[in-house]
């Protein structure tokens, strides 16, 4: 048994030991899971490879026509994520406001998400990313019909989706302005006193 000073020696260098491991899974962790491609740019074609994230849509997507905040997001198994956040319009087509990140936290996603419930006024829910495809791509062919130009950022929400188009999801997207109401019907009593 050694003495005080050697035992005290002893824990001081396990202590060192543990934040030095500490400090090197940190450092690992903020690492990043997506290479930059030579532009500078993260290469998202990397993360669409990755199982698909949580994935987020307006609470008024079934709506008819409605204007849709909505985000697609793949996760590494590490816990890094590659997102993107985009507003879709469904009455008049097109898309706009687009964010596309790659290497991010959960929690960077936690943030966009409820930034995006904020400005639009409603909450955005957990969808699926099928469903989620589904929107950008019937946004854009709306777009692409009423001579909507398509917006920077569209070719990397295109790529982070890959072989994810929407063609599977068994939702039907209502687009275009609603249909006008129907015609209030007379009532027994209207015919006879002669109202509505």
């Amino acid at each position: 048994m050694g003495s005080k000073a050697d035992q005290r020696a002893q824990k001081k260098r396990e202590k060192q030991k543990k934040k030095r491991a500490e400090a090197s899974r940190a450092r690992a962790s903020r690492a990043p899971v997506v290479p930059a491609s030579r532009s500078g740019r993260p290469d998202l074609s990397a993360a669409a490879g990755w199982p698909l994230g949580e994935c987020y849509l307006s609470e008024t997507w079934s709506e008819h026509g409605p204007r849709v905040e909505a985000g697609f997001v793949r996760q590494h198994a590490g816990g890094r994520c590659a997102a993107v956040f985009f507003a879709a319009d469904l009455r008049d087509g097109g898309v706009s406001d687009v964010l596309a990140a790659a290497d991010v936290s959960s929690d960077a996603v936690t943030g966009e998400v409820a930034r995006r419930s904020e400005r639009a006024g409603h909450a955005l829910h957990l969808a699926e990313g099928d469903l989620v495809a589904r929107v950008l791509h019937t946004a854009l062919e709306l777009g692409d019909t009423n001579g909507v130009e398509r917006p920077a950022g569209i070719a990397d929400a295109l790529e982070l989706m890959g072989e994810v188009d929407g063609s599977t999801s068994p939702f039907t997207l209502l687009t275009g302005p609603p249909p006008p109401p129907p015609p209030k019907k007379k009532t027994l009593l209207g015919w006879i006193f002669g109202d509505g």
